[in-house]
């Protein structure tokens, strides 16, 4: 059945790649809103007193 020289070969989970998202969902939705905030403090077009104006 085997020979030798011939290995199996592992198929990679996928599985396991969608744990780690789901593991950290929402370490990045922080990490995105803060680089967000971040952004609007530096930007130089005035989206956060646009988006302000709207809101009030």
């Amino acid at each position: 059945m085997n020979e030798p020289g011939i290995e199996r070969k592992r198929r990679k989970s996928k599985r396991h790649d969608k744990s780690v998202i789901r593991e950290f969902r929402v370490e990045i939705l922080i990490g995105i809103l803060f680089l967000f905030g971040v952004f609007l403090l530096f930007e130089q077009m005035e989206i956060k007193t646009i988006v302000f104006k709207g809101i009030v």
